[in-house]
């Protein structure tokens, strides 16, 4: 129903749309987060001059931009999950919105901290990468989450099926709405 539906009448298979969308996806994640970064330094350069810990200021934004390249992952796979965009928004904005609940209610009192382990955004752990501890595995998990979300076998766009995989009813007769490079538009 849309500009997706023209991308799969061309003669390119699904998984070379979904992975360029997703790389895609990811570099304008990780321009952002260059940008970012390169701007914060300067102007922290500029106003206090090396107080700054470029260090543990980059690891910080290096775990920001996984978990934000994580989140846009996960929509990203219920938007090629469902055909309807409503389907896909309910389902994205409904685990991102609910973690983030999570999160926030863990953080009320200590008895309620297992809802914040339960929560993706308990994977950026500020606090630990101030301290200088080890965050290595952290982004290992986060990469490891994101390349999962990414896999490009497991998606599907229902709303478009092959040839011969779906006939409908037209005026009386059946029909098929065929397109070149193989592909049929459901109605």
């Amino acid at each position: 129903n849309g500009s997706f539906s023209y991308l799969l009448m061309a003669p390119v298979s699904r998984r070379k749309i979904i992975v360029t969308k997703g790389v895609c996806l990811l570099l304008s994640i990780a321009l952002l987060f260059t940008l970012l970064c390169t701007a914060g330094g300067s102007v922290c350069r500029i106003l206090f001059g090396d107080m700054l810990d470029r260090r543990i200021f980059l690891r910080i934004n290096l775990n920001a931009a996984l978990l934000t390249m994580l989140v846009g992952m996960i929509c990203f796979f219920y938007s090629c999950l469902f055909n309807e965009a409503r389907l896909a928004l309910s389902w994205s904005s409904g685990v991102t919105v609910g973690s983030l609940l999570l999160f926030v209610l863990g953080g009320v009192s200590p008895k309620a901290g297992l809802l914040k382990d339960l929560s993706i955004y308990s994977l950026l752990d500020t606090q630990r990468i101030l301290e200088g501890s080890g965050t290595a595995g952290l982004e290992g998990v986060l990469t490891a989450m994101i390349l999962a979300g990414a896999q490009p076998g497991r998606l599907s766009h229902s709303g478009v099926r092959r040839r011969g995989s779906h006939q409908h009813e037209l005026g009386g007769r059946r029909h098929c709405g065929r397109r070149p490079g193989g592909i049929q538009i459901v109605q």
